[in-house]
């Protein structure tokens, strides 16, 4: 990575602190019309501005960074910040794009953090306050699933207390003060019965869980697990939709067994011993992706069978399974992060992957472009924010309560 380093004249000083002044109030929602106006026009001076943007809309960012210069060496505490500031671009076209680093960049971030800091109201900051957003504003997902039980009744999981409940098979149905579902057996002797339940996510709901062996499952928006309330026979078979990660237990003498069916795919089963891996095979999607992060695991579909290694993903189509090396792990495990990781993703898998967290309805007008886009953006945004990181980005979206529409 190469820097591009400017004389900075007092001009170019000012100028610094006036806009960092503009990017604290932007982030505490506090900006007049007339200052919100001279903000959309600076973010479009540069390509360079609005990954500034970006980057400084991870509230962790600046939790973290205010929490530095609360130590007595300012020098140290500074630096530390830096560190932290992206090295490239985070949300772009896919286009040629100039460095943008400079020392009136580092002027910038430091008026930013100033302006929270010396203003005193860095407790907006951890998440974005309510009452900042506008009434219509859609707030993005968060912890929310439903279990339904062997005898077909449910509980929804966000809202139920915390402690045993539900026995099912023997094992003790447990959510924990983390907001975590855990299974444990009973006693050792094995159950009379055994009883099948799923954890299912709604859009704009994730959830993670322990089952039965100690495996761990998290779940994405609109994504689901069916596994039984105790692993009996000869393997740990469990079903799953949407989109899943795993940390399964190991096991020599019971191998972990995934299946999924999707109606644009087909039927698929990932067989592992241990392992760390993610599976996305959403219905809406044209191909189903496994991804191994760690230990090895075998797909078998259509006919075929493929090993993989770490770093390694299999997408399967109607037709075919791709085999693809040197995959870029933490980008595809960003979403149980906190993060949408694009990567020269088209504009349809991405309102996609938006619609689902949000709970929207997309709708697309006239000729779509076929433009890839790349970055990473926190999914702790209001969707208002993320609209507006897009429409920078020369993306026309009309808003209508839930309803958005992307035209050409």
């Amino acid at each position: 990575m190469c820097f591009i380093v400017r004389i900075v004249t007092m001009n170019k000083f000012e100028e610094s602190i006036k806009y960092g002044r503009l990017l604290g109030k932007y982030l505490k929602g506090e900006l007049t019309v007339a200052e919100q106006q001279e903000f959309d026009a600076w973010l479009r001076q540069d390509e360079g501005n609005k990954r500034f943007l970006l980057h400084l809309s991870d509230k962790q960012v600046f939790v973290e960074g205010v929490k530095d210069f609360e130590q007595p060496d300012v020098q140290a505490a500074w630096l530390k910040f830096l560190e932290r500031m992206p090295a490239g671009a985070r949300v772009k076209r896919m286009r040629a794009v100039r460095v943008w680093w400079a020392a009136a960049g580092v002027l910038l971030a430091l008026s930013v953090l100033s302006w929270l800091y010396f203003g005193n109201r860095i407790e907006k900051l951890a998440p974005i306050a309510r009452t900042q957003l506008p009434v219509k504003d859609v707030m993005p997902g968060g912890e929310r699933a439903t279990l339904t039980l062997g005898d077909g009744s449910t509980i929804v999981l966000d809202s139920a207390a915390n402690g045993v409940l539900a026995v099912q098979g023997g094992s003790n149905v447990t959510k924990l003060k983390t907001g975590e579902l855990t299974y444990a057996a009973q006693g050792a002797a094995a159950p009379s019965t055994v009883l099948y339940n799923t954890v299912s996510t709604p859009r704009g709901g994730q959830y993670k869980l322990t089952l039965p062996d100690g495996s761990r499952v998290w779940l994405n928006s609109e994504s689901s697990v069916k596994f039984p309330s105790s692993f009996m026979g000869d393997s740990r078979t469990v079903e799953v939709t949407g989109e899943t990660y795993f940390e399964v237990a190991k096991n020599q003498a019971l191998p972990f067994r995934v299946k999924l069916n999707t109606a644009s795919v087909g039927a698929c089963e990932i067989e592992v011993l241990g392992t760390h891996f993610n599976v996305n095979a959403y219905p809406d999607e044209s191909v189903s992706k496994t991804t191994l992060l760690e230990g090895a695991v075998k797909i078998k579909s259509k006919g075929t069978v493929r090993r993989l290694s770490p770093g390694q993903q299999v997408g399967v189509d109607a037709n075919e399974m791709q085999l693809y090396n040197d995959v870029d792990v933490d980008q595809v495990v960003a979403w149980k992060d906190g993060f949408f990781w694009f990567d020269n993703t088209d504009i349809k898998t991405l309102m996609r992957e938006v619609a689902r967290w949000y709970d929207v309805d997309i709708v697309f007008e006239g000729k779509v472009t076929t433009d890839g886009f790349s970055g990473k953006i926190s999914k702790g945004l209001p969707l208002s924010k993320l609209l507006y990181i897009l429409k920078l980005n020369d993306v026309r979206i009309e808003e209508n309560g839930k309803r958005m529409i992307i035209k050409s």
